[in-house]
């Protein structure tokens, strides 16, 4: 009887294996179910998709109803319909949204991808600036930067000086200002002098504001704020124009010494991704410089650059009368009558800037606050619709 029982009992290696045996193909469902790549994981991301998917398809049809037919349609519109299927409060520069059901969806692509229905920028771009109906340098176009953020001022204050965060003109070496959290980032910055302070519509009698076509490169646009969005104080002392060149371009003069002027360690290069609205199709942005301005001035007035300024070339670029005044198409971008640099040195100790009063340029070599424009470039997909540009009456002076 004993020996009977010893050869049906269970022994206890055997007991262990089968535990582990049990652990392990235990171990192996949990992964399949709740793993990183497990089931129910994957079915969570397919749900999202799904879910982001059919938002984008919602806000496409919801586009296509309220607007045009052909899919015409402007970064106004895609917030609009994002808004009404959403049910969220975004604004103009959102990149993202949320779904109903609570999901982050991208909505950054959906000017450009659903802007095939436009016209290309190539076929509608007049060089000469005569053909009417055609896209002309100068014109304004619907593009929006958005509002100042608390961000903003956390990205600017990474250039060694903390912004002033008010409509105050910038009092400090280096510092940004004239501008508040709250404000657009497409209106002006406070004037250095209040007696010549910016082009005026002439329908409102108030300052222009916004974007305007600056050029036009292999089908890219690149745009210009039509006024002077930040201050920026360059202080007057030797080497102090290349710190200010370093902060506004990124640029590290030939004439600079680096490591004792504290570039890249004191100082930061400014980032100017903060008017890059991709819903528009923005993909990159910059300030506007002696060097850039020169090309523009050889490109568009058969002139060498910009130091051969004359009243003539300076204030009539695309000009059609002699009263200052005209349809708003052609005016020169140029001249927004108001004071602002152009983020180069004139000498070590000064920056370049545009003296719109005296309709030339000159270096500046106090401490003072000037204004600086802004480049935004936009995407080669990019094509326009009857509702990309906004035509505008504007008076540079009175005379």
């Amino acid at each position: 009887m004993k020996r009977i029982c010893r050869e049906k009992g269970i022994t206890l290696i055997s007991l262990v294996v089968t535990i582990i045996i049990l652990l392990i193909l235990a171990g192996v469902t949990i992964s399949t179910l709740i793993g990183n790549n497990g089931l129910i994981n994957r079915a969570r991301d397919a749900s999202i998709a799904t879910d982001a998917a059919e938002t984008k398809e919602q806000i496409q049809l919801e586009l296509m109803r309220r607007y045009n037919e052909d899919g015409r349609y402007t970064n106004s519109d895609v917030i609009a319909a994002v808004k009404q299927i959403t049910s969220n409060d975004i604004e103009e520069g959102a990149e993202t949204t949320t779904t109903k059901k609570g999901n982050i969806v991208s909505i950054a692509e959906l000017w450009v991808s659903n802007s095939g229905a436009g016209v290309k920028v190539g076929d509608l771009f007049d060089e000469s600036g005569t053909e009417e109906g055609k896209l002309h340098i100068g014109d304004f176009i619907n593009y929006t930067a958005g509002t100042w953020k608390d961000t903003d001022m956390v990205t600017i204050a990474g250039t060694g000086v903390t912004p002033n965060n008010s409509t105050d003109k910038p009092t400090t070496n280096y510092q940004f200002g004239g501008f508040a959290v709250g404000g657009s980032r497409d209106g002006n910055a406070t004037p250095n002098n209040t007696s010549y302070a910016y082009v005026r519509d002439a329908s409102t009698d108030s300052a222009i504001t916004g974007w305007r076509l600056f050029d036009v490169s292999d089908g890219v646009m690149t745009l210009i704020s039509a006024g002077c969005p930040e201050d920026y104080c360059n202080p007057n002392g030797t080497n102090y124009a290349y710190i200010s060149e370093y902060i506004l371009t990124g640029n590290v003069n030939s004439s600079a010494d680096a490591t004792t002027l504290g570039l890249e360690t004191t100082y930061k290069a400014r980032n100017w991704d903060m008017y890059v609205n991709r819903t528009c199709g923005a993909e990159s942005a910059s300030v506007l410089t002696k060097a850039k301005l020169d090309a523009w001035y050889a490109k568009y007035t058969n002139t060498p650059g910009a130091d051969t300024l004359t009243a003539t070339t300076f204030q009539k670029i695309y000009k059609t009368d002699t009263n200052c005044v005209n349809d708003g198409m052609y005016e020169s971008l140029i001249d927004n009558y108001s004071l602002y640099y152009l983020s180069s040195p004139f000498r070590s100790y000064n920056v370049y800037y545009v003296d719109s009063a005296r309709m030339k340029l000159n270096g500046n070599s106090n401490d003072d606050a000037f204004g600086v424009r802004v480049l935004v470039s936009l995407s080669s997909d990019i094509k326009l619709s009857d509702k990309a540009t906004d035509t505008k009456t504007v008076v540079s002076r009175s005379k």
